[in-house]
């Protein structure tokens, strides 16, 4: 694009609905911002301007829609961040990572008994999400040593994509600020581990009743026709939108068959297995 010749500056335009003051920095807040180009032309590239321009047609079709953020994430003990300048590498060669350790021992899934060794830390962590208005629904001790579920409430769209980016900041910071580090690679490089996922509960709303557009009128019928043409429009496009879903080369590496990453495009009714899982709840 001409544009974008010469790497040229770009203007970031703060969104006011999106400001917060950081509880765990002080006198430090944070705020999103819009791309746009100097001549004011919006940043065809822009993730969030996407999203926004996405979301203006679907609400003219009289439809809302709503997300609920499920993710996974490995918090580790910080041991030596590895910081000498030996270590720290250069521009195409990755420095040595850190040294760490577990903050919990074994393999089990939602095993009561973990959760005081790690329960201060996750109550901080917690706390400053909640003062950060970010709707946090639960906090699970996942499959891994050191794994961990975060839930959100369901909302907004848009909502919930800034939900995202404001609880992966603000976890890292956290954790590191408290001597631990947090990561939410897909398939890190820690014996024993299982993979990382991140699930979107998806649906259509209509704004006019609020009703949940994806469920039947018919007993007979398993979903909506919107919501057969809402499934339908994922699993044509599920090859091409890998590319944004899953930009890294570590995410490939979680594709797995007979995995509850599939290595396929499909879905099922309450599979855990198939890439879109479709279930109820009256």
């Amino acid at each position: 694009m001409p544009l974008m010749t010469g790497a040229p500056n770009l203007v970031a335009v703060p969104d006011p609905a999106t400001f917060k003051i950081l509880p765990w920095a002080k006198r430090t807040g944070f705020i999103l911002c819009d791309e746009y180009f100097q001549n004011g032309q919006a940043m065809p590239f822009s993730s969030r301007g996407i999203l926004r321009q996405s979301l203006v047609e679907l609400h003219q079709r009289g439809l809302e829609h709503i997300v609920g953020l499920e993710v996974e994430w490995y918090l580790a003990k910080l041991l030596d961040p590895m910081l000498a300048i030996a270590n720290v590498g250069t521009s195409g060669k990755p420095g040595e990572p850190a040294k760490v350790s577990a903050v919990e021992h074994s393999f089990q899934y939602l095993l009561e008994s973990h959760n005081p060794e790690i329960h201060d830390l996750l109550r901080v962590l917690a706390e400053n999400l909640v003062e950060m208005g970010l709707p946090l629904r639960s906090v699970e001790n996942e499959g891994g040593a050191g794994q961990f579920e975060f839930t959100f409430d369901p909302i907004p769209a848009l909502q919930a994509a800034d939900t995202m980016m404001i609880f992966r900041m603000a976890t890292k910071q956290i954790c590191r600020q408290q001597g631990y580090i947090a990561s939410f690679m897909c398939r890190p490089g820690l014996q024993g581990s299982s993979s990382n996922g991140w699930h979107l509960h998806q649906s259509l709303v209509d704004q006019s009743t609020g009703e949940n557009a994806f469920m039947s009128a018919n007993s007979k019928s398993l979903m909506s026709d919107l919501g057969k043409h809402f499934v339908g429009g994922l699993l044509k496009h599920a090859n091409a939108a890998t590319v944004f879903t899953t930009p890294t080369i570590n995410g490939y590496k979680r594709f797995r068959s007979y995995s509850l990453a599939p290595d396929r495009a499909g879905w099922g009714l309450e599979n855990r297995g198939a890439m879109i899982r479709l279930y109820h709840v009256r």
